[in-house]
This record gives structure tokens, sequence and C-alpha cells, in this order.
């Protein structure tokens, strides 16, 4: 292989994995795609290692290597699902590896958000909804109901200008 394909290889590794931590995938299930990725790549025995703060690969016997930050956190299992369809497709050879690093690029800035306010209605659901769970009384379930919205509010307006990708999805 190239040292170009390798260049390729490691910033498809990287961008996958990016995009699943930010995204709340369990780390074994990162490491797994990952190291399946590298593998369907021609990587022999890739050398991957993720955190929930950065991802570290190299090929062995080569000088390619690089470190990636993670530097927001969300949950949003559309986005790690639409990388593991295409991790199948680039496994399946239905896609090559530009293709593949093309689709990641897109997975990265298109997977929509819920508007701000079905956002927020959840929030005080899932709150006035545990809170109950949890044993407190029915009176309880309005009052919590608006803390949560107001948590999430807070978390919200916070997180507007930490996007660090190019696009800001908060807004939409």
């Amino acid at each position: 292989m190239s040292q170009k394909t390798d260049g390729l290889i490691i910033k498809t590794v990287m961008l996958a994995g990016r995009i699943m931590i930010e995204s709340g995938a369990d780390m074994a299930r990162v490491d797994d795609t990952l190291k399946r990725i590298a593998r369907n790549a021609g990587i022999k025995d890739p050398k991957i290692f993720e955190t929930t703060t950065g991802i570290t690969m190299s090929i062995p016997d080569r000088h390619e290597a690089q470190v990636e930050p993670i530097n927001k956190r969300t949950i949003d299992l559309e986005k790690v699902a639409r990388v593991n369809d295409a991790s199948r497709a680039f496994q399946n050879k239905q896609l090559s590896l530009p293709n593949f690093y093309l689709k990641l690029m897109a997975i990265d800035v298109s997977a929509p958000f819920f508007a701000f306010y079905w956002q927020l209605m959840a929030a005080a659901l899932v709150s006035a909804t545990l809170v109950i769970m949890y044993g407190a009384s029915w009176r309880d379930f309005l009052p919590t109901a608006l803390v949560g919205a107001l948590g999430y509010t807070c978390f919200y307006f916070i997180n507007l200008g930490r996007d660090t990708s190019g696009f800001n999805h908060w807004r939409e």
C-alpha cells in the first residue's frame, strides 16, 4: 500500500471513531468497528486505542500514525447506526475507501436533530416520569417537569457555541 492509501485509511478510521464516540457509542462497539474498518482496508494488525477523550491509531511497520481528540459528547444513536451501516457496506465491498470516507463526512454533518421544542418536551416528560418511578408523589410531577425543562434549556444554551465540526446543529 502507498503512503497516500495509508493516510486515507487512518483518516477514515479516525473519522468513524470520532463520530461514534461523540455520538455516545459504547466503547467496545467503537473498538470493534474501527478494527474491522482497518482490517477491511488491508491493515493486518492495526494498533488503535480509544478513550472518551481521544483516539490514537498507527499502522505497524509503516510511518503513519495519528491522534484525534474528542471535543464534544452527545447522544445521537442515529449517527452511530449510520456509521455502522456504512462500515458494513465497506466490508461487503459496496463502497470503496474514498467513497466510505466521503460518506462518513456526510454523516458527520447531516444527521438530523429534533427541533428544540421537541427536545424540551422530551426532557420535561422524562424528568417528571423518572421522579414518579423513583417513588415521589404525583403532585411532584408538574414541578419536576418544569425543573427538567429549565435544566435542559440551560444545557441547550450553554452548548450553542461548542460545536467544533463547523456546523451548528443545535440551531435547527
